[in-house]
């Protein structure tokens, strides 16, 4: 599996490579259309709160949150490809534009302690639409992005209570949320050109209630370090 910052490292040397066989023509025009092939790695980040104010458990006063399974942390990565499309406006060295892209993926991680013995998390396919502003010279451009991301995602838990009882809490939908990053894009050639983008996205809270009206709170977010083939049109 690839690492965020292999595919961050690959990315910036595949960059200089192509700046030194481009550097004698013409500085590059940004404008227009664009569209490509991406692919790269994907880190799904999951916080889960039991909340037992309003049911069985033991509340702490301080946070709301049961003091004996406390909170639950779990990570995982995974492989993501897709697409993008984008369309660029150019004053100067400055660079304006909008970029929406999708991706195939399933990446999903699992954590537990001792009173939520098992959780499992999932995030299928990721989208976002974003504006980028970025800073263009000779064949170069570096950017800021940020904007809407968008995810399948499906979280469950298991919490085991101190009379031996198991109840289950599950939340799944499209989650919605926001998206940041930065880039630096190379051209190859006149239509031809090379990106490499690193992503953090955040996706919100979701809720379940178990049977015993207990509340689990889950949060969940992504990173993304991405490699992007574009032809601009």
């Amino acid at each position: 599996m690839f690492k965020l910052r292999n595919i961050l490292l690959v990315g910036a040397l595949s960059t200089g490579v192509a700046a030194s066989a481009h550097a004698q023509s013409a500085a590059t025009d940004w404008s227009g259309i664009h569209a490509g092939v991406t692919i790269g790695e994907l880190g799904l980040a999951t916080n889960i709160a039991p909340d037992y104010s309003n049911g069985f458990g033991y509340s702490d006063s301080n946070d709301g949150y049961d003091q004996y399974g406390g909170k639950v942390h779990g990570s995982g990565g995974g492989a993501i490809a897709g697409l993008d499309l984008g369309y660029n406006f150019q004053l100067g060295n400055i660079v304006l534009g909008v970029e929406g892209d999708y991706s195939i993926g399933s990446v999903g991680n699992a954590s537990a302690n001792t009173y939520i013995p098992i959780s499992s998390n999932r995030l299928n396919n990721f989208t976002t639409l974003r504006a980028r502003a970025g800073y263009a010279f000779n064949h170069t451009l570096i950017y800021a992005t940020g904007g809407l991301a968008l995810a399948k995602i499906s979280n469950a838990a298991v919490d085991y209570y101190i009379n031996d009882s198991y109840y289950n809490e599950n939340t799944s939908g499209l989650r919605t949320g926001y998206a940041v990053g930065f880039g630096l894009e190379q051209a190859l050639s006149s239509n031809i050109s090379l990106k490499v983008e690193a992503l953090y996205a955040a996706f919100g809270r979701s809720t379940a209630v178990d049977q015993e009206g207990d509340v689990f709170k889950f949060s969940n977010n992504a990173t993304v370090g991405r490699i992007s083939l574009n032809y601009n049109f």
